[in-house]
């Protein structure tokens, strides 16, 4: 049961872990996730349900090593429950957040330690120790046994070519920035009477619209009365036509 009450050191500096019993009752995947210590520094299997392999251990103690480095617990509640759901479903947090100048190498060993799932963290811990040995000697180094987590590119060293992309993008970042901010000015410094200007623009042309319909409109009238006093003409002079001939 990896948790800082069960390290101990001994007057000669050695240190030990305590705690042995629940420790073997672990690896026969019996022990209730309630019974397995603090639940601060439970793997989310093992509140899930109850079962832990090496991999629950090496959670443990990025857990563990979280605190020893910020001086305070990854993930906590005002309740047993609450503690448990965060290792749950929190997202897992960086030691850099809380101490900004911690080596990058060993912010990324503690952040693989901690993955929700067992398959992204160290599969043993002779792998989180061959880390820590390269953390001591490059502190800076982007290297990382086992399978990487998908978002750890956050805290490793970039390339010269990823740096050079990262360059290109915030450029062109800049300069989209700068054309909206261009288009906002160019806004703002028309003033009230440019929008004036096209609020009577708008009206004229609104007006000219109208009178065009209205044109329209008594223009077929016209015809149409036109045509009416045409053929009321035509009818008239027929029926007096006929009245003479009769």
């Amino acid at each position: 049961d990896i948790k800082p009450q069960n390290i101990i050191v001994d007057s000669e500096g050695n240190v030990k872990v305590a705690d042995f019993g629940i420790a073997r009752a672990a690896t026969q995947q019996t022990v209730n996730a309630t019974v397995m210590g603090s639940v601060h520094y439970i793997s989310p299997e093992q509140a899930r349900s109850g079962q832990s392999d090496e991999r629950s251990d090496i959670y443990s103690f990025g857990c563990t090593l979280y605190e020893m480095l910020t001086g305070q617990v990854p993930y906590d509640g005002d309740t047993s429950v609450s503690v448990v759901f965060a290792h749950l479903e929190n997202p897992v947090p960086h030691v850099k957040d809380l101490v900004p100048d911690v080596y990058p190498a060993l912010d990324m060993a503690v952040y693989k330690c901690m993955q929700k799932k067992p398959k992204l963290r160290y599969q043993h811990i002779g792998e989180l120790m061959e880390d820590l040995r390269r953390a001591l000697k490059d502190p800076s180094g982007s290297f990382m046994a086992g399978e990487m987590p998908e978002d750890l590119s956050e805290t490793r060293v970039l390339s010269p070519r990823e740096l050079a992309l990262l360059k290109h993008r915030q450029e062109l970042r800049q300069k989209v920035a700068g054309l909206e901010a261009g288009e906002e000015d160019e806004e703002a410094n028309e003033g009230p009477g440019f929008h004036m200007t096209k609020l009577y623009r708008l009206i004229a042309a609104v007006c000219v619209l109208l009178i065009v319909v209205l044109v329209v409109i008594i223009g077929r009238n016209m015809l149409s009365f036109l045509r009416e006093s045409k053929t009321a003409l035509e009818t008239t002079q027929a029926t007096e036509e006929s009245s003479t001939v009769t």
